[in-house]
């Protein structure tokens, strides 16, 4: 079992979508306490991804590309930059859309004791489905730009 779970975690993909799901957990609650606080959903998300941005390189470049170095943070930034961006696109398509409501309809017609229409659902449902295109869109950019066989050199730093 032991050797399964070693196996297993060897795949860089796994560890991606593990490390990827620890710094999601971060960002998401920094995004959702700025916006529980009253900010504006991209002000939300650009403090949030500020926060967890260091912690995220770090983790990302040490657990999951093997790559130790500080040289390359700023492609880093470039790809965090580009992500903000895209996440703040789907947030606001999202909220354009209306798929709150729906989602509201949907949790009213089987937890009618929540009285979900209070809440603004569509900042946090947005920023909850964005997590897996951004999360994609993070791997490939990250893969190919940030911590690839072309920094090899810079691993040793």
């Amino acid at each position: 079992m032991k050797e399964t779970v070693i196996q297993f975690l060897k795949h860089r993909y796994v560890r991606f979508a593990l490390v990827a799901a620890l710094n999601t957990a971060v960002g998401y609650f920094f995004f959702a306490c700025f916006t529980f606080f009253g900010l504006h959903y991209t002000l939300a998300a650009l403090f949030g991804t500020i926060l967890s941005l260091l912690f995220n390189f770090k983790s990302y470049g040490y657990l999951v590309f093997k790559n130790k170095s500080n040289r390359i943070i700023h492609r880093f930034f470039a790809v965090y930059l580009l992500l903000y961006f895209t996440n703040i696109g789907g947030i606001t398509l999202i909220e354009y859309l209306g798929i709150d409501n729906m989602v509201a309809d949907f949790i009213a017609s089987y937890f009618p004791f929540i009285y979900v229409y209070s809440i603004d659902l569509s900042k946090y449902l947005g920023a909850a489905i964005m997590v897996v295109p951004n999360g994609l869109l993070g791997y490939l950019l990250n893969s190919r730009f940030v911590f690839n066989k072309k920094n090899e050199d810079e691993k040793r730093v």
